[in-house]
């Protein structure tokens, strides 16, 4: 297993850990205070991830290129949480959570 793991090119095993990893754990910290406020739904709770995952693999390559090791951290965290509030109230300018929850309800519906 150990082998395996060091096949594993090192730009590769630095932007999991260092995007991936960081950018989930904001992401949680984010949904778990609006889970906290009582403002979430399950849609709303896949979108964050997704979305604010995306953003930080979008900029991660260049916060990791143009920051210390020290800030690159941090630089994604924030990137990652305001990529992701951009994203929702875009969502919630046009309406595009109600447009998702009524098409998985008739996907979801019995014929």
């Amino acid at each position: 297993m150990l082998e395996k793991i060091q096949q594993v090119p090192e730009n590769i095993w630095n932007f999991i850990v260092k995007v991936l990893l960081v950018s989930l754990l904001a992401i949680g910290i984010k949904i778990a205070v609006q889970m906290k406020k009582g403002k979430i739904t399950l849609v709303n709770a896949f979108l964050s991830v997704i979305i604010g995952v995306g953003s930080a693999m979008l900029c991660g390559n260049a916060i990791l290129h143009y920051f210390s090791n020290y800030w690159a951290t941090i630089a994604i965290a924030i990137v990652t949480i305001v990529g992701e509030k951009i994203a929702t109230w875009l969502i919630y300018e046009f309406k595009v959570d109600k447009l998702m929850e009524d098409f998985l309800k008739y996907l979801t519906r019995k014929k």
